[in-house]
């Protein structure tokens, strides 16, 4: 158990394990947060929709997961505002620079 004190109050952290694995994230209220990648990619804009997010949000994204969404390869990123699924190819609003 560990316990964080963060601007919103403390919470009460434990850590969680995987059948046969590495420890998978950290338990916060029953809900499961898989560990990040930590890494950073820069998002280039396609259409109008992706040009606002980088307006908003800038264009360098944290990697929380490197996994599949709705069936293709994709990276879930986020900023400190927003979170979204980006795929690896063919997404309608950006591509990715490593």
């Amino acid at each position: 158990m560990v316990t964080v004190r963060g601007h919103a109050g403390i919470a009460t952290l434990r850590t969680t394990r995987s059948v046969g694995s590495s420890p998978t994230g950290i338990a916060l209220n029953g809900w499961t947060k898989r560990e990040r990648v930590m890494r950073t990619v820069t998002l280039k804009a396609k259409s109008l929709k992706g040009k606002n997010r980088i307006r908003e949000h800038g264009a360098v994204w944290t990697v929380e997961q490197d996994a599949s969404f709705q069936g293709q390869p994709a990276l879930l990123v986020s900023t400190v505002k927003d979170l979204r699924w980006v795929m690896k190819s063919n997404d309608p609003n950006f591509t990715i620079e490593e």
